[in-house]
């Protein structure tokens, strides 16, 4: 096999692409071609198919001839036809082998003639890459694998699309519409830079768009992880992926063999809008070899296209130095929104002329009634003084935000040399950019302290409120001696939300009621919207939800005037107001607001980030206020996998536990509700709250799997809990009580009578026919309904049960959609069934169904329960 260098093989794949999408019959003259411009490259790509084709035909891929591939199962999934291949292997149009879901998949096989270590580490690096990223703009891994033959593989979604530029030709779409469709790749990108992952590959080949115009982003093969390969000691793996790139897409420190960055897919991206918007390369129009395409990149400019600021934001996005680029996808869309807008772009000088040629193409209709010859000059003359004074203003502003981006981007790059390849964990890299903090800006106060609240944000993030509140104390050292005094009253504000976070109610109250002068001498939006945040959370959290909410919708009305809706705030303010609109009981609204919280989070390129998993987390326990029970496990499972992931070390927090294992449990997974509890009470340590917590729900989840004993153990200990810290039985969605154990216990043991007598013993000591609790109760509510009925206590069954029924019918939405109404109504109906009422018991079976198939979904126990005894009743 011949044994390529880095600098081949960057020349060599590209020519190895084309050459394997060809026919046998089109082969020969391209290669006749490519001979006549450099025969030693066509001599080594006819060497590199020659040991192809041999190793096909001794039977290297799966030990079998493509033509034989068809047929073949990768894991669950079933190999068709070939879609295509190149340089690093085939893919296979793949259907799901085991008959649980229908649909198409796109499978992966590595190409055998590069099953060098080398090659299998980076094949293996694409799954490891793709399953870090989850966004609509990016093709989902589905599975990964080796077959039995040794064949690796990876399963990704099938994407029936055709390549951007493609797209936008044959659509004949106008500048606008292609300037959208660019748009969608940028928030996917951004989604892979938040995950501190570069493609390094962007090209059109790579970025696909399905007939309805929605935009996917393939091939991750060649992505480097900076959290796996920053610093200098370099890996062998790192040499080897550094230098495969795409030359007429590459930036000239790929070409350099300099260090890779997000900028590095910023002028990856600036190709990519230029061949968009004109079908013609920047730097490379009609160079015929790889090589050509390599001395155009670093020597020549981009031609101007004629465009006005397009060609502005163009430019900076081409600028051979990789700083004075756009440093985040996020300022290049800012631009490229700005443009549709007719508003002034960061990309070029903003003098006057130029802001007052944006002012009249934006306004041409009342600058032409305004032209009168001496009343215009006039105006005129004024115009252009307080355009002038706003240009200087803005350009202050623009300076500032300029220098904090450069300090955050610095700040970014020295964390990452500082933690090198080594894996951690978010408390880890925080802790670290604590180290690092210290160093930096020292010249620079003000800009320390931007960076000294956006890190106690971040143990805000993690619960860390020691940590949180000594950087906060820090920064407002730094604003009390003058040095970025302006942002003292925002400090002051997370000082408050820190006390909030502690429950220490009435010192968050004062603290930030203190702070109203503060906002009076240091006026700002920033200041303002962060203060209005915290206040929304301290009212929602103290029995104020509508204040709550008003001050978070006014915190974002302020946002959008500002057109700042891309940040990390204006999410954080879209899930405070969703936050106090579920505290005041207005769950349904709340669930839309956390749906556009998540929507926001993932067009700004956010949607991996531990901020949008916890909006994940907000939005399933507004859906579980709902009884949306199967969406909300689907989601609770995903962001549990992802708190686990983010500490290897095994301890994770302990809020998506619990609600995990509770929804896993309600959802008749007593497996997974077992061990999740049981990680629940492990972890616990000293704290009394969570293994109390977790013992309730682990004994009933033992109880569930037959395992009376280890029940009996899981409830005694938590009696000798309950007795030494009555508190824990004050959660939010159960009231842990021995006696309810004690009731289920009875059930197990087929005893409905002992049943009741405990399970009516745990509502009455509860509060329940005080109307107290009634919320977390319910579920015991119809426990003691059962068991009523199972002894014949017809009508004692047929109250509870509407009891259970009148506190789970939030809305009219509810009786079709809640679990927690259709098990009611199921218990209801088998009462009245029991007392003669056939007609009335019917129908409350019927609207049971309804509720349970769309609530609890329709494979789920009580949804089969209630199907079997509408059929029986049919018949």
């Amino acid at each position: 096999m011949t044994i390529l260098n880095r600098e081949q093989w960057q020349v060599l794949e590209p020519l190895l692409d084309r050459a394997l999408e060809l026919t046998p019959e089109e082969r020969g003259p391209w290669l006749d071609e490519l001979s006549a411009q450099s025969p030693k490259l066509a001599g080594e790509v006819t060497a590199f198919l020659a040991e192809q084709a041999l190793a096909d035909r001794n039977g290297f891929l799966a030990a079998m001839p493509d033509a034989t591939l068809a047929g073949l199962e990768l894991g669950a999934y079933q190999l068709e036809r070939p879609l295509g291949q190149g340089g690093m292997g085939t893919v296979w149009l793949a259907r799901r082998a085991d008959g649980r879901f229908e649909g198409k998949a796109a499978a992966k096989l590595l190409n055998l003639a590069l099953i060098s270590a080398p090659g299998q580490e980076r094949f293996r690096r694409e799954g490891s890459v793709l399953a870090r990223l989850a966004h609509p703009g990016i093709a989902r891994l589905l599975d990964a694998g080796v077959s039995g033959a040794g064949q690796p593989y990876l399963i990704l979604e099938y994407v029936d699309g055709r390549p951007i530029d493609r797209f936008a030709r044959e659509r004949s779409l106008g500048r606008a519409e292609r300037i959208g469709l660019f748009l969608q790749v940028l928030a996917a990108v951004g989604h892979a830079h938040a995950n501190l992952i570069v493609h390094r590959d962007l090209k059109p080949s790579n970025i696909l768009v399905t007939a309805g115009g929605s935009v996917k982003l393939l091939d991750f093969g060649i992505a480097k992880l900076l959290d796996g390969e920053s610093g200098g000691d370099r890996s062998a793996l790192t040499i080897e992926g550094g230098g495969i790139f795409t030359p007429q897409f590459a930036a000239p420190e790929q070409v350099r063999g300099e260090t890779l960055t997000t900028a590095t897919d910023v002028y990856a991206l600036g190709v990519l809008l230029y061949v968009l918007l004109s079908g013609r390369h920047p730097t490379a129009e009609g160079a015929r070899t790889p090589a050509e395409c390599v001395a155009a990149l670093l020597d020549a400019e981009p031609r101007r296209l004629q465009l006005g600021d397009l060609d502005n934001i163009l430019a900076k996005a081409l600028q051979k130095a990789p700083g004075a680029r756009y440093q985040t996808v996020a300022a290049l869309a800012d631009d490229l929104e700005r443009y549709l807008r007719r508003e002034p772009v960061s990309a070029r000088a903003h003098s006057v002329a130029y802001r007052i040629g944006k002012f009249v193409r934006r306004n041409r209709a009342i600058v032409v009634a305004g032209t009168v010859a001496t009343a215009g000059l006039v105006a005129a003359t004024g115009f252009s003084l307080w355009q002038m004074r706003a240009a200087r203003l803005e350009r202050d502003a623009a300076l500032r935000e300029s220098r904090r981006a450069d300090a955050q981007v610095e700040f970014q790059n020295a964390l990452l040399t500082q933690v090198g390849d080594k894996s951690i964990t978010m408390r880890q890299a925080l802790d670290s950019a604590r180290v690092v903090l210290e160093h930096q800006y020292s010249a620079s106060p003000s800009l320390r302290v931007s960076m000294l609240l956006q890190l106690a944000g971040s143990y805000a993030q993690l619960g860390v409120t020691g940590i949180r509140a000594t950087l906060l104390t820090r920064a407002e050292s730094l604003a009390l001696a003058g040095l970025g005094a302006d942002q003292l009253p925002e400090i002051r504000c997370a000082m408050a939300d820190n006390l909030r976070t502690q429950g220490r109610y009435d010192e968050a109250w004062r603290t930030l009621n203190a702070v109203a002068p503060l906002l009076r001498s240091a006026p700002g939006p920033g200041n303002e919207t962060a203060c209005l945040a915290v206040r929304s959370l301290l009212a929602s959290e103290t029995g104020r939800a509508e204040e709550g909410a008003a001050a978070a919708r006014r915190a974002i009305a302020i946002r959008d005037s500002l057109g700042k809706t891309r940040d990390l705030l204006y999410l954080d303010l879209l899930k405070t107001h969703a936050l106090a609109l579920g505290a005041g009981d207005r769950h349904r609204d709340a669930v839309a607001a956390h749906r556009r919280a998540i929507a926001a989070a993932d067009s700004s390129g956010r949607g991996g980030t531990l901020s949008r998993a916890i909006m994940q987390h907000d939005l399933a326990l507004s859906l579980l206020e709902l009884g949306e029970t199967a969406e909300a496990e689907r989601i609770l499972r995903t962001v549990l996998g992802l708190a686990i992931q983010s500490d290897p070390t095994g301890r994770v927090h302990p809020q998506p536990l619990v609600h995990y294992a509770e929804t896993a449990l309600t959802q008749d997974r007593a497996d997974s509700a077992r061990k999740y509890f049981g990680l629940l009470v492990t972890q616990a340590d000293t704290n009394l709250y969570w293994e109390g917590r977790g013992l309730f729900g682990l004994a009933r989840a033992e109880i569930r799997l037959g395992r009376v004993a280890e029940a009996r153990r899981a409830k005694a200990r938590l009696e000798q809990i309950i007795a030494r810290y009555p508190h824990v039985r004050n959660t939010d969605d159960q009231v842990p009580d021995g006696r309810t154990i004690d009731g289920w216990l009875a059930l197990a043991g087929r005893n409905p009578a002992a049943a009741k007598t405990h399970f009516v013993a745990a509502l009455r000591s509860n509060g329940w026919f005080e109307g107290k609790r009634r919320k977390r109760l319910r579920p015991v509510a119809l426990l003691a309904a059962r068991s009523a009925l199972a002894v014949g206590d017809v009508e004692e069954a047929l109250a509870l049960a509407r009891e259970a029924h009148a506190v789970a019918a939030l809305d009219s939405l509810a009786e079709i959609r809640s679990a927690y109404v259709g098990e009611a109504r199921l218990v209801e109906g088998r009462a009245l069934l029991a007392r003669g009422d056939t007609m009335e018991g019917d129908a409350a079976i019927a609207r049971a169904l309804t509720a349970l198939r769309h609530g609890a979904g329709s494979e789920h126990p009580l949804t089969r329960e209630a199907e079997a005894l509408a059929a029986e009743l049919r018949r």
